[in-house]
């Protein structure tokens, strides 16, 4: 799979996120409030990809797992800082390079 198409599912799989989130009203009132989102910076992406050590994430068996305890544990990160928080801003190219250098694969080995 080449890096533009898995950056463009990551992103799509980020509007999904935030179309079918459940707290509609909450999201609303933060953009009055505040900025519309925080964004994820790639440190804090890689702090919680290495959370995940107990099996191989790039197995494609382990992906649903492996992305949902990611973003579990950037959220609940976001959530001790400001419990009222804006949503979180998740880039996928951030996401994309991160990936790689947690698994140690080239851009060419990957899934």
């Amino acid at each position: 799979m080449t890096t533009r198409r898995y950056i463009r599912g990551l992103n799509l799989a980020t509007v999904l996120v935030c179309l079918f989130s459940p707290d509609q009203a909450r999201c609303g009132e933060a953009r009055a409030s505040r900025p519309p989102y925080q964004v994820v910076s790639r440190q804090e992406i890689l702090d919680a990809m290495r959370q995940a050590d107990d099996y191989d994430p790039t197995a494609t068996t382990n992906g649903a797992r492996f992305q949902w305890e990611v973003i579990f544990h950037l959220a609940h990160r976001a959530w001790e800082r400001d419990p009222r928080g804006a949503p979180l801003f998740i880039d996928s190219e951030r996401w994309f390079w991160a990936f790689m250098e947690v698994t140690g694969l080239t851009e060419g080995e990957m899934p």
